[in-house]
């Protein structure tokens, strides 16, 4: 018999790994099962439970906004501890219009960053593509959802 070839090595190999992710599957698949069965009766079981935490839930976002709105409304402009436990923070906020703050950006060369995606949505067309950039193939693997099918045909 012929010494196997390095790549019948890497078939049987792989093979091998086809069983291994199979199995994986398998259990992962059953484990979720478990997992979403055991939650449905869980969610069942605490429905009351789970329909008062919304409830209070929503109460208190409720609360705290009308604490937070009666605060602003306190402060007087200069005393920021308004109750214990309660207090203001002044912010500093900049409104602008988008283009302008883009026109400057460009004319200082300050604040400019790319928006990766769009430019590689650019670049897949030759014709836009600037020189700069290189094209090239990356080889990645895929796997087929269920290998199950496929586990004893590699040789």
């Amino acid at each position: 018999m012929a010494a196997p070839t390095p790549i019948g090595k890497a078939m049987s190999d792989i093979g091998t790994l086809i069983t291994t992710v199979v199995r994986a599957r398998e259990l992962a698949e059953g484990a979720d099962v478990a997992v979403v069965t055991s939650r449905a009766a869980w969610e069942k079981d605490a429905e009351a439970l789970l329909a008062a935490q919304k409830q209070l839930r929503e109460s208190l976002a409720t609360a705290e906004a009308e604490l937070r709105a009666a605060a602003v409304a306190a402060y007087d402009g200069e005393h920021k501890a308004i109750a214990p436990g309660v207090g203001i923070r002044e912010i500093t906020e900049y409104s602008f219009e988008a283009v302008a703050a883009l026109t400057w950006a460009k004319s200082t060369g300050m604040c400019l960053s790319l928006d990766s995606k769009a430019f590689r949505d650019l670049c897949k067309s030759a014709s836009n593509r600037p020189a700069f950039v290189a094209e090239m193939k990356v080889v990645t693997a895929t796997i087929a959802s269920d290998l199950r099918e496929t586990q004893g045909a590699v040789k």
